[in-house]
């Protein structure tokens, strides 16, 4: 399956939500041909991951917009498209949605930009909306990774609960992809 994911954050960003979508793009590439679309000025190479970026020092109408074709055009070679969370992909992701009918994915994973949302009206609104066009919503996110320190021994139990929690995580993916298969 062709899957598209578009994204604010992705490495070399720092916050949690970039280090999840890498880590989700890596795992769906084993098994799906995975673009990532995002804003970013030379984006990280992960293996099998095709990142489509569009340059984040731009300003914000102007990036916006560039993310909103650059989706466009990705998401018409793509049968699937899964959605980070946050006000600048959901609006471009929404009105993509209206232009194509691709089958979409919502991950809630930035609770920061879940926050910024609720106290914007006009975000809250593109929010709602884009919640009722997608197939599936997916908040439930597997744990941190815990951080492997040298000089310490590395605490397997903990890695060993990072793993299986990811395992659940592409599991809810697998589930939501499922319908999508082979159209």
């Amino acid at each position: 399956m062709k899957i598209a994911i578009a994204t604010a954050l992705y490495p070399p960003d720092a916050t949690p939500v970039a280090r999840y979508v890498k880590e989700c793009a890596s795992r769906l590439s084993e098994t799906h041909e995975t673009t990532v679309v995002l804003y970013g000025y030379l984006p990280e190479h992960v293996p099998n991951v095709r990142p489509v970026s569009v340059d984040k020092r731009a300003m914000l109408p102007v990036r916006v917009w560039r993310f909103f074709f650059t989706l466009l055009r990705e998401t018409r070679q793509h049968e699937v498209l899964i959605i980070e969370n946050g006000p600048s992909v959901e609006l471009p992701a929404l009105l993509v949605l209206l232009l194509t009918h691709t089958p979409a994915i919502l991950i809630i994973s930035d609770s920061v930009g879940i926050e910024r949302t609720k106290k914007n009206i006009f975000y809250d609104y593109i929010h709602a909306f884009l919640k009722k066009r997608v197939g599936s919503i997916i908040s439930d996110l597997p744990n941190d990774r815990p951080e492997i320190l040298p000089f310490f021994p590395i605490e397997k139990e903990k890695l060993d609960a990072y793993q299986r929690s990811w395992e659940k995580h592409l599991t809810l993916l697998d589930t939501a992809l499922t319908p999508y298969a082979g159209k």
